[in-house]
């Protein structure tokens, strides 16, 4: 109740800003993020689109068009993050949010093309690291694939995903043993990752070495 409140009040400000003042940019960007926050998608896209109309290199409101159209996989969040980029074409996060959408729709070459581009700029980006072996993976390329996750582990021991990740290929690759180990090193670092526990209770009932 208290955060709807403030909610309001906000819009109510930000509306009286742009009553005086219809050419304000960063009026509607920030109405477009509290109808974001309390999901009126429909509303929010049109306050971003309004603020890009008024200021055609507003970065933050072509990342927010971005993420909104990829969230429903539409494809006009394409042109939003090259928008993005072309203010700003050192930017781990529209190079990471465009990457990341070719991935989600399967454009899977593409988004490797893009991931490879992101590491010269952030060369330790583990996330990166981890998503280039998920697509490897997909394309059943098993071993590139574990080079990737391997990656990631090493660098950090704590990234729960990696052993998720090489877990998956060692059980594609009929190395079941090693597979259970990494899920369990998995959840010994985050107990609550689903697919780490399902995957090994499937493997655990599959080898007949449920604990």
């Amino acid at each position: 109740f208290y955060l709807m409140r403030t909610y309001d009040t906000a819009m109510y400000f930000i509306n009286r800003s742009l009553h005086f003042d219809k050419a304000r940019a960063l009026a509607h960007f920030q109405k477009g993020m509290i109808l974001k926050e309390t999901g009126d998608t429909a509303k929010a896209i049109s306050s971003f689109q309004s603020a890009v109309e008024l200021n055609q290199n507003y970065f933050e409101a072509y990342m927010q068009l971005g993420i909104l159209a990829a969230a429903k996989k539409n494809p006009l969040a394409l042109g939003y993050f090259d928008n993005a980029l072309t203010i700003r074409p050192k930017s781990v996060e529209a190079s990471y949010a465009k990457a990341k959408f070719l991935q989600d729709i399967r454009q899977y070459d593409k988004a490797l093309h893009e991931y490879d581009s992101l590491l010269v700029i952030a060369p330790e980006n583990q996330d990166v690291t981890y998503n280039i072996g998920a697509i490897l993976f997909e394309q059943k390329k098993y071993n590139d694939a574990m080079k990737k996750f391997d990656l990631t582990i090493q660098r950090d021991n704590n990234f729960f995903r990696g052993y998720f990740g090489r877990g998956r290929c060692f059980e594609e690759l009929g190395q079941k043993q090693k597979a259970i180990d990494d899920y369990k090193k998995c959840l010994a670092i985050k107990p609550d990752f689903d697919f780490a526990s399902t995957q090994l209770d499937i493997l655990e009932k599959r080898t007949g070495k449920k604990q």
